[in-house]
């Protein structure tokens, strides 16, 4: 009589339990250490998708240049990478290319040559540019000036200012007109770093 069953799913007094009623059974314990690294690891993983959100964002911004005004540098219709951290870090250099916002202007923004940096002393005198008394070397092949426009006479940048001009001298909308003048820290945009146009394709 020992294997007889009760009503109640167990076996006899005498009998033991059924095995789908072991409650001796030994649960099982919480893996912390297991659960830490997968953490860590998702943790790291986020890490990393934010930073490459964040460098896209500041060094890969993707914008596009309008006119003739930095030929043979940059073509009409180009798409360049703007790099928007790095003025945050330090300030325009010349020969920088640059984006800014025009003080008066119907464009979005504007992509030119930095020529002066604060402090600076612009003069434009028979059709070359100085800085400083000093005919600048310039970065790339430029015609003489036909128009000196406000650089006719001699210009102080102050402290937040910079002078730019279009590699395209006599065909650029630049700081030597009063729509534009100089450039405000505070209206640059960031720095034109990559052409990434079939054509121009490669480091500014």
């Amino acid at each position: 009589m020992n294997n007889i069953l009760l009503d109640n799913g167990f076996k006899s007094s005498r009998g033991k339990r059924r095995d789908s009623l072991d409650f001796n059974r030994r649960r099982k314990k919480f893996d912390f250490r297991k659960w830490q690294r997968i953490g860590i690891f998702s943790l790291e993983v986020l890490a990393v998708i934010l930073l490459a959100y964040f460098i896209v964002r500041s060094l890969g911004i993707k914008s596009q240049n309008f006119g003739e005004s930095m030929e043979d540098t940059l073509g009409s219709g180009d798409y360049v990478l703007v790099d928007r951290l790095i003025y945050k870090i330090k300030s325009p250099k010349i020969n920088d290319i640059i984006m800014f916002r025009p003080k008066d202007s119907s464009s979005p923004h504007s992509i030119k040559r930095v020529v002066g940096v604060p402090g600076d002393h612009i003069l434009i005198k028979d059709g070359i540019l100085y800085v400083n008394n000093k005919a600048k070397e310039e970065e790339t092949s430029v015609e003489h000036i036909e128009n000196a426009g406000l650089a006719e006479h001699e210009i102080v940048l102050k402290d937040d200012e910079y002078f730019v001009l279009g590699d395209n001298r006599n065909n650029s909308e630049d700081s030597r007109y009063d729509f534009i003048g100089n450039v405000k820290k505070k209206d640059i945009i960031g720095k034109v770093w990559f052409d990434i146009s079939a054509g121009h394709f490669g480091l500014l």
